[in-house]
């Protein structure tokens, strides 16, 4: 099970401004990007030899920065829950 707890302490001693950690947000999603296209053989990218696996070890890279970025602009873990919670019934209310 996910343990926000977790990334929330290590967080809390990160030396990374809001700034980088978004910015290094940024650089993580490019890296999912870059495993997808790998993976699924797009042109120009198979060179890489990257696979489903390198996507999903990627994909939590953007899942701890994106935490980092949310404790770093002040959340918490209880209203880390709420605001999962009201974006899940949006997404569901939107797969009618």
């Amino acid at each position: 099970m996910l343990d926000i707890t977790r990334i929330e302490e290590l967080n809390a001693t990160e030396k990374k401004s809001l700034l980088e950690v978004a910015l290094k947000l940024s650089e993580e999603v490019g890296e999912v990007s870059q495993a997808v296209l790998s993976s699924q053989g797009a042109s120009g990218a198979s060179y890489k030899n990257l696979s489903l696996v390198d996507v999903q070890e990627e994909s939590v890279d953007v899942v701890i920065c994106a935490l980092s970025a949310f404790f770093k602009a002040g959340g918490d873990t209880r209203s880390l829950q709420t605001l999962i919670e009201k974006k899940c019934q949006k997404w569901a209310a939107n797969q009618l």
